[in-house]
């Protein structure tokens, strides 16, 4: 497999396929093209940088002139997702509600990329997969544009080799998260199974027919029955033969068309390497019109790492970028958990306080509070709003903390205590 092939490549864990998540095309979209950014080498998730020209292209988007802002608002909404993973490891059967990306950046004056960054809940799901993982080349979903037919494809393709996969309806409407959108089956066939076959067989290098099993007059199960479509696969052999790679594009611009030399210097430096070498070196050019021998200079800027460091830099900026984007997501989430549990301490001390001044509330216990408050700078501004009939918070807030500490345990009204107990 050439580098450029490895680029088109999705790798997933099977627990991540069959997932409870819905996301609209244009999240599905950056979640595909970041998949495809990383490494089989790669131990922890980077930043990945998505070119707008880039995407326009794989999806057939150039038209589209609006694409960098839909690419941005898609990476936005998909900072909000939540998706379900049921899986399991050494502890048991576990259930992970987790975002997929947890950051975004862009250039405040230009519109060329933007950077983001995956949850770190999503390493065992994208990175080192050994087994229980399905792979396909992207080319089967660029040009389809309904979700659903994206997440039926990947369902599917788990099981090509197997030939047939029967779901339970209700189980592959909560999948798909559908169950609400398309609670008769009726609807449900028409615009996601039967949408999916036309897309399947349109776009894909496999197709498939289906059975459905009834209980009763219900339709309970849909049996898929799996089958290769050899005249995608056929195009994407013919596209591979053909295709000039963007990596070999490059190379030819700056004089190198040796297609040995080509082959030795992919074979010998990574993609990342020589594509940013290669960009390094083109703005190198572009600021000095005297070079003569790009060639010479681009083979002798990768074999002496003319840019290694400044790379290595930028490299360095993007992590620690990620690092504290995943600090503050942090901070943010502990904040809004915080806020949440103190509201709810409040509403429950509330409601108890209620229910205790229905129960206990008289002038013997107000008598009660008057008197414990006496030595109260505040109790002589009580008495005259007493006296004149008006209502004073304060004598409020006096009854209600004789009261909680009468009747209610301390971990009820005091809140410092409460959370220092719910940390433990």
């Amino acid at each position: 497999m050439s580098r450029k092939d490895s680029n088109k490549i999705i790798k997933k864990a099977n627990d991540l396929v069959e997932s409870r998540y819905r996301f609209d095309i244009w999240e599905t979209r950056v979640f595909a093209k970041m998949i495809t950014l990383i490494n089989k080498e790669d131990a922890d998730f980077k930043t990945y940088r998505i070119y707008i020209k880039e995407l326009q292209e794989d999806f057939g988007l150039t038209t589209n002139k609006d694409a960098y802002t839909r690419l941005k608002d898609g990476a936005r909404r998909l900072m909000r997702r939540i998706v379900t993973i049921s899986y399991q490891d050494e502890e048991g059967h576990k259930v992970l509600e987790s975002p997929v990306i947890i950051g975004m950046e862009t250039l405040v004056d230009g519109k060329s990329f933007i950077d983001v960054s995956f949850h770190p809940n999503m390493k065992p799901f994208l990175l080192q997969l050994k087994t229980q993982f399905l792979t396909y080349d992207i080319r089967n979903i660029l040009k389809i544009s309904s979700v659903h037919s994206i997440r039926v494809y990947e369902l599917l393709k788990q099981y090509e080799k197997i030939g047939m996969r029967t779901f339970l309806v209700e189980d592959l409407k909560d999948i798909l998260q559908v169950g609400d959108k398309y609670p008769k089956y009726a609807n449900f066939k028409q615009r996601i199974v039967n949408k999916s076959q036309k897309d399947l067989i349109e776009h894909t290098d496999i197709s498939f027919t289906f059975e459905e099993i009834k209980k009763g007059r219900s339709v309970e199960k849909i049996k898929f029955f799996i089958h290769k479509n050899p005249i995608i696969e056929a195009q994407q052999i013919e596209e591979a033969i053909e295709e000039e790679t963007a990596l070999t594009q490059s190379l030819r611009s700056v004089g190198i068309t040796d297609t040995q030399k080509i082959t030795e210097l992919s074979e010998s430096y990574t993609l990342d390497y020589m594509v940013a070498t290669i960009e390094k070196s083109k703005a190198y050019f572009a600021k000095n019109k005297s070079v003569q021998n790009k060639a010479g200079y681009l083979i002798e800027a990768l074999q002496k790492g003319y840019y290694k460091k400044e790379l290595a830099s930028e490299a360095k900026k993007a992590k620690q970028k990620a690092i504290q984007t995943k600090k503050e997501a942090k901070l943010e989430a502990k904040e809004k958990s915080e806020k949440a549990t103190k509201e709810s301490f409040q509403k429950n001390f509330a409601k108890k306080i209620a229910q205790l001044r229905a129960e206990y509330y008289n002038d013997a216990l107000l008598e009660l509070v008057l008197q414990s408050k006496k030595s109260n700078p505040l109790y002589i501004g009580v008495q005259k709003a007493l006296k004149a009939q008006e209502t004073s918070k304060i004598l409020d807030a006096w009854v209600n903390d004789y009261l909680a500490k009468m009747y209610l345990e301390e971990i009820d009204y005091n809140w410092t205590l409460f959370l220092t107990k719910q940390k433990k």
